[in-house]
This record gives C-alpha cells, sequence and structure tokens, in this order.
C-alpha cells in the first residue's frame, strides 16, 4: 500500500488521543502515538451490527472515529492510524493478515485483518491498533523467535508456513495465536475493500450478528463479545461478567467508553438477535 496525499487535520486526531508532544517520525513517537490510540479509540462493529455500510475511505474514517469520536475495526484504525504516520513522515505499508484467534496455528482463515509496516531507519517494525481482542500496546520489531514486552502483554513472532509471521501473545503462561503473515506480500487498498466489505455484508460474518468493542486503559483491557464482557487486569486475570439483557450491554458499552450511535437501532438490533429487554 503505497504512500497517499491524502491528509488527515493531525492536530484534532492528537486531541482525539491525548497526544500533545512533539511528533517526529522516530521510535518515540511511534510507541507514545502507538499506546495512546487504542486507550482512546475503542474497537467496535456497531455499523455492521446495524447491517449499515463500512466506509474505509480516509475522509469517512476521519469523519466517524476523529469528528464523531466513534471507534471502529481494523480497516478504519489502522487506516487513521497510517494516514496520521505518514503525515509525521514516516514510511508505512499496508498488510494483510489471517486471523488465528481462538484457532490452532495450521487454520486456514481469510486475509481479514489489517497491519501495518513502519520503517524506522533499518528496522522494520508491525503497528497494529486494530486487533480487537488483543491489540498490542507498543509497536513490535519484525524479527522471528524474540519475546517482546509491551507496556501489558508479552509478544512473538514464530516463522510459520514458507516466508510468513504468525504473531503469538503470552497470556496466562500459554502462547497464544493472534494472526499470521506474508512479509513479502503487500497489500493494496482494493485488498482491504474486499475484506471489509465481506465482513460488513456476508451473512456469515459474525460481525453482523454480536456486538464486539473492546478498549485498553491503564490498569488492563475490556474485551466485550456477545454474552459476556472481560475485564483484564495488568497481571492478565480476567473477570467476566455475563450480558443478559439489552440493558446489560448498553451498561458494559458505557463503562468501555463507546459512544453507541444510536441506542435504540442498537437495542432493535439485540432484540433481533434473541437479547430481551
Amino acid at each position: 500500500m503505497s504512500r497517499s496525499d491524502e491528509m488527515i487535520d493531525l492536530a484534532a486526531y492528537f486531541d482525539r488521543i491525548g497526544f500533545d508532544g512533539d511528533p517526529a517520525p522516530d521510535f518515540a513517537t511511534l510507541t507514545t502515538l502507538h499506546a495512546l490510540h487504542p486507550a482512546a479509540i475503542p474497537f467496535e462493529n456497531f455499523d455492521a451490527f446495524l447491517h449499515q455500510p463500512v466506509a474505509i475511505d480516509l475522509a469517512a474514517v476521519e469523519e466517524k472515529l476523529v469528528r464523531q469520536r466513534r471507534g471502529g475495526w481494523c480497516f478504519e484504525q489502522n487506516r487513521l492510524f497510517m494516514a496520521a504516520l505518514e503525515q509525521i513522515g514516516f514510511s508505512v505499508t499496508g498488510f494483510s493478515a489471517r486471523v488465528l484467534w481462538n484457532m490452532d496455528a495450521d487454520a486456514m482463515t481469510p486475509l481479514s485483518h489489517m497491519i501495518l509496516l513502519v520503517g524506522i531507519g533499518r528496522e522494520s517494525w508491525i503497528a497494529d491498533v486494530g486487533f480487537g481482542a488483543l491489540p498490542p500496546t507498543a509497536p513490535l520489531r519484525l524479527v522471528s523467535g524474540m519475546n517482546q514486552q509491551t507496556p501489558r502483554e508479552t509478544f512473538r513472532f514464530i516463522e510459520a508456513v514458507p516466508m510468513h509471521l504468525r504473531l503469538e501473545a503470552l497470556l496466562g503462561g500459554n502462547w497464544v495465536n493472534l494472526y499470521h503473515f506474508a512479509r513479502d506480500q503487500l497489500a493494496f487498498p482494493c485488498d482491504f475493500e474486499v475484506a471489509n466489505h465481506y465482513l460488513a455484508t456476508h451473512d456469515s460474518s459474525h460481525f453482523r450478528h454480536g456486538i464486539v468493542a473492546a478498549r485498553v486503559f491503564d490498569g488492563g483491557r475490556y474485551t466485550l463479545r456477545t454474552g459476556a464482557m472481560t475485564t483484564y487486569d495488568r497481571t492478565g486475570k480476567a473477570t467476566r461478567e455475563d450480558l443478559t439483557t439489552q440493558g446489560d450491554y448498553l451498561a458494559a458499552l458505557e463503562r468501555i467508553g463507546v459512544n453507541v450511535p444510536d441506542p435504540q437501532a442498537v437495542l432493535d438490533a439485540l432484540a433481533r438477535e434473541g437479547i430481551p429487554a
């Protein structure tokens, strides 16, 4: 994905995520922005859940995530992050990944996730502020077999099928799979458009049949999937709360800090999926 001439209101983006420093295309700036973004802008799938289109052109993404103060999913989050990094002066390339969350390492899944490759000097880093279940809270050096500690979890890249790397996270003493990608295969806007369209419109997409929301906070992270909200502290200890009514969902979303676009429409959609009032 080559550099675009499109621009965002960088000052408004910085205000949205709470950045007040002097940005430069260096590792310190990348690390700071990578921590602030997922703490300020939650992952959420309301457009798909409400059976509405999900636009991922930069103007639409900026309007939704910055001006409307909404959240979004990977194609929106990482598209916005990419634009901000490019305007600061970073070299950024988009890649597609195959999600392996809660799956075996050899599972075959579609290219349904967007990640970013950021170059700083002679080093390459993976930036990803849009992996809803477990976004790294720091950029990860693109090197295999090395444990990389972030402000929360430890991650590592493992050599997978030829020319692929698999990202794993250490949770509860066990390594779990996140996704894998081909490090020699660039992705382009049309590739992300196809994957985004499938996730937003195909009836088999789980994003159309349940709410998914997540956000990092100072003491840990929130993750909401249909049926429950789980709060993880800094040690990885999980506290699960069952969500059985529509009111439970709205209360949980308020705690996460999600700006629900149309509460009544969300309640109607929950009723459609069999969640009682």
